[in-house]
C-alpha cells in the first residue's frame, strides 16, 4: 500500500477517495482472505467481510470515532477478523439450534425387515460405537451428508481439511475393525 498519513485515511474514508480504498483494499485482501479460508470460510465469505470492514471503518470515519494509532493495515485486519469470528459464532448458534440439523448425526431409529441387512447393520453400530466419540460425530455426520463447512463450525473445528483427513481415518479404522470381526468373516452377507 502507498504509504498514507493517518490523516489523509481518515479524510479518504469520509469522502469515499477510490484511490485510497482501493489501495487499503489491496493491501489488506490478501491477508483477511487467508485468515477467513483457514478459519472455515471461503473466497465468498473474504469478500463478504472486507466490505463489512470497509462499511464499518468509512462510519466511524464520519463519526469523528476511527481511532488509527501506529498502522491502519494492521487495525483494519483486526475489524474483519473479529467481524468474521463474530460471523462464525453466530452461524455456529444458528446451525446448532435448526432443528433439522441439531442432533441429526446421533442415533435415529432405523427401520429395516431384511435380517442379513439387521445384523450388518448391528455389527456396523457396534464397531461404529467402539471407536473414538470424534471419530463416531464426524462420521455420522459425514453418513447424514452435513457438509465439511458445517462440521468445522458444529465441531469448533478451523480446518475443513483436517475433517476430511479425519474423516478418511476414522472410515478406514472402521472398516478395518468390521473386516477383522469373527462375527463377519464367518457369515456370507458380507459379500453382498
Amino acid at each position: 500500500m502507498k504509504k498514507f498519513t493517518k490523516e489523509e485515511i481518515v479524510r479518504a474514508l469520509k469522502s469515499n477517495n477510490p484511490e485510497i480504498i482501493q489501495s487499503i483494499y489491496d493491501e489488506t485482501y490478501p491477508n483477511i482472505k487467508a485468515y477467513i479460508n483457514s478459519n472455515s470460510g471461503n473466497y465468498h465469505d473474504a469478500q463478504e467481510i472486507i466490505q463489512k470492514g470497509l462499511a464499518y471503518v468509512c462510519k466511524k470515519a464520519n463519526n469523528g470515532e476511527l481511532v488509527i494509532k501506529k498502522d491502519f493495515g494492521a487495525l483494519f485486519f483486526s475489524i474483519c477478523k473479529n467481524m468474521w469470528l463474530k460471523d462464525l459464532n453466530r452461524k455456529k448458534k444458528d446451525l446448532k439450534n435448526k432443528p433439522d440439523i441439531k442432533d441429526q448425526f446421533y442415533n435415529e431409529p432405523v427401520t429395516i425387515t431384511d435380517p442379513d441387512e439387521m445384523e450388518m447393520f448391528d455389527l456396523f453400530e457396534k464397531h461404529l460405537n467402539k471407536i473414538s466419540p470424534k471419530c463416531q460425530k464426524v462420521l455420522r455426520m459425514f453418513f447424514k451428508g452435513i457438509s465439511y463447512k458445517d462440521m468445522a463450525i458444529l465441531l469448533n473445528t478451523t480446518s475443513e481439511d483436517y475433517l476430511k483427513s479425519l474423516k478418511y481415518k476414522c472410515k478406514k479404522q472402521l472398516k478395518e475393525n468390521i473386516l477383522n470381526d469373527p462375527y463377519f468373516k464367518k457369515n456370507t452377507f458380507r459379500s453382498n
